[in-house]
């Protein structure tokens, strides 16, 4: 990075659209264990056909928003990200910057910024 780690980091709009990208990822995560509960409950040789009909709603429901929440990241990521880190002239890509994120995360055991109450940081 050209700048000052400090002052990238210490960024205002930065750091919201990384809490960002954590909150739909929080959010994706979601929905693949909710996606996973509907596909078991309709193979469920147990339930009721009103409750499959049920769950298949649910999983169209769950795997739409699922779809929509991954293009919201793709432009979180190579849209608002990468523009955010040209005009902060970061020698990094968008990709590599949430990477080393991750990195961070999993040393400190942090699985999500967005949902972690020991990021004061972030507020």
């Amino acid at each position: 990075m050209n700048l000052n780690e400090k002052e990238f980091y210490e960024d205002k709009e930065l750091q919201k659209i990384i809490l960002d990208i954590e909150k739909i990822n929080h959010e994706l995560a979601y929905l693949s264990a909710s996606i996973n509960s509907n596909i078991w409950n309709i193979e469920n040789p147990d339930s009721e056909q009103r409750m499959r009909e049920f769950f298949v709603e649910e999983l169209v429901n769950d795997l739409n928003n699922q779809e929509e929440f991954r293009d919201k990241r793709e432009d979180l990521i190579y849209n608002k990200l990468a523009n955010k880190m040209n005009d902060l002239k970061a020698n990094i890509s968008p990709k590599d910057f949430l990477e080393s994120i991750e990195k961070v995360k999993k040393i400190n055991k942090i699985e999500n910024l967005y949902t972690s109450p020991r990021v004061k940081k972030f507020d």
